[in-house]
């Protein structure tokens, strides 16, 4: 078995995330039997090439490579001497070593699961594609044809200014202010209406012609607008002479 795969093997016993990923022991012995039998029963390789380093099994520059064992002793041996770095040979294989190949392996079944969630994807966004063109295609059914994106936009744009101008007007036509100026301009000559506004509250007062102040006209006061209404109706009929009307 060659250096290689002891390495291997022993990165695999020491992993002990590796050995949590079994079920049961005996589960990982079998795992272990056969990578000790696939190691076995590869073949060993000379090495292609020797190069120069300075720590054993570790090649940070490839540009001191020789193409033989001997000629790489005779640059280590020349180098020794005071003072010098102690430099070692590590073997060079044209083959992965087995650690490389795991490592491979699992690079290759991430990059799997990644495109399995790409392609899941790609079919929802296939669906709903699916069901906004159904939707589409009703609605083009309903207006007796599938119409250019450009009109709908601008119709959709020409309701929002609608809805915009019709919250504005909503906005000015405050019930109060239109029983108010209803109140200005039907009120008997010298009659006159106050509204006493304060916080948590507000009543609405009734005075006649010489200044005394009605006070109990018929009102609900439910609401102030509706007060003011009631007021009003108090004050013509009284004016009018209607039997009733007078404080």
């Amino acid at each position: 078995m060659s250096a290689p795969h002891l390495q291997h093997l022993a990165a695999l016993i020491a992993n002990d995330g590796h050995a949590a990923s079994f079920q049961s022991l005996g589960q990982y012995r079998t795992a272990l039997l056969k990578e000790i039998a696939q190691a076995s029963a590869a073949p060993e390789q000379e090495p292609v090439a020797w190069a120069i380093c300075h720590e054993p099994g570790k090649v940070h520059d490839l540009s001191a490579t020789y193409s033989n064992k001997r000629a790489a002793n005779a640059h280590v041996a020349g180098y020794r001497g005071d003072g010098c770095p102690e430099l070692h040979i590590t073997p060079l294989y044209t083959h992965a070593e087995p650690s490389e190949v795991a490592q491979l392996r699992a690079e290759n079944a991430r990059l799997t699961n990644q495109r399995d969630a790409i392609l899941l994807q790609a079919r929802v966004w296939a669906g709903e594609a699916k069901t906004q063109q159904a939707i589409t295609r009703e609605v083009g059914e309903i207006l007796g044809g599938i119409p250019s994106w450009g009109p709908i936009a601008a119709g959709v744009e020409a309701m929002r200014r609608q809805l915009a101008e019709a919250r504005d007007q909503q906005e000015k036509q405050v019930p109060l202010y239109e029983a108010i100026n209803w109140a200005a301009g039907v009120l008997p000559e010298g009659w006159s209406i106050c509204l006493n506004i304060e916080r948590d509250g507000g009543c609405v007062e009734l005075f006649d012609e010489t200044g005394n102040q009605i006070e109990n006209f018929a009102s609900n006061n439910e609401r102030l607008d509706y007060t003011v209404n009631d007021a009003v109706e108090h004050a013509l009929e009284a004016a009018s002479g209607v039997e009733g009307g007078a404080a």
